[in-house]
C-alpha cells in the first residue's frame, strides 16, 4: 500500500456538476462527457461488503465506459468496509474527515487530500474512524472484489 500525503483544494469536488460540451465539438473532444452526480442520492449500505453506516454510489462506469470505474464512498462514523481484495489496483482519493486504511501488516490513519494506491491482491479495509467520518473518491479498472473469507462483488453494467 502506498500513501500519499498533500491538501489540495477539494471544494468542488463536493458535487459533481453537468457542463455542455458541445462547443468543443468542432475540435475533436466530442466524446468527452462531464457526468452530473447529486452526493445526496448516494445510496447507504449498498454491497454485503461494507459494516455500519456507509453510502456508497458508482459515479462512472458501465454505460459512460468500460475501462474506468469511480465510486463516491461516505463513511460516517464507524463504517467501514469488510476486510477485501480487488483484481486490480485501487486508487483512493480523501475528500474529507480523517480514517483509517488497513493491511494485514499495518493500519494508517488518511486524511482529506490523500492519495492511497492499493496494488491488487491486498487483503485490505478502509473506513472512518470512531471519532470521525471519511469519503473519498475510488478509482479502478473493471474486476472483482472479493471479501476476504467470503463473497465476490463484481459491479454490473
Amino acid at each position: 500500500m502506498l500513501l500519499i500525503g498533500h491538501t489540495p483544494d477539494v471544494s468542488a469536488c463536493s458535487a459533481l456538476r453537468s457542463r455542455d460540451w458541445s462547443p468543443l465539438a468542432g475540435v475533436g473532444l466530442s466524446r468527452v462527457r462531464v457526468i452530473g452526480a447529486d452526493a445526496s442520492e448516494i445510496p447507504r449500505n449498498g454491497p454485503a461488503a461494507l459494516s455500519g453506516p456507509v453510502g456508497l454510489g458508482r459515479l462512472v462506469g458501465g454505460e459512460q465506459t468500460e475501462k474506468l470505474d469511480a465510486y463516491l464512498v461516505r463513511f460516517e462514523v464507524g463504517g467501514r468496509n469488510l476486510p477485501h481484495t480487488h483484481s486490480f489496483d485501487q486508487a483512493l482519493h480523501i475528500l474529507e474527515g480523517e480514517g483509517i486504511v488497513a493491511t494485514e501488516a499495518s493500519e494508517q490513519r488518511v486524511h482529506a487530500g490523500d492519495i492511497v494506491v492499493i496494488p491488487p491482491g491486498e487483503p485490505h479495509w478502509h473506513g472512518a474512524t470512531g471519532e470521525s467520518a471519511m469519503a473519498h473518491l475510488a478509482f479502478g479498472v473493471p474486476g472483482s472484489t472479493d471479501v476476504v473469507g467470503g463473497e465476490r462483488y463484481v459491479p454490473s453494467g
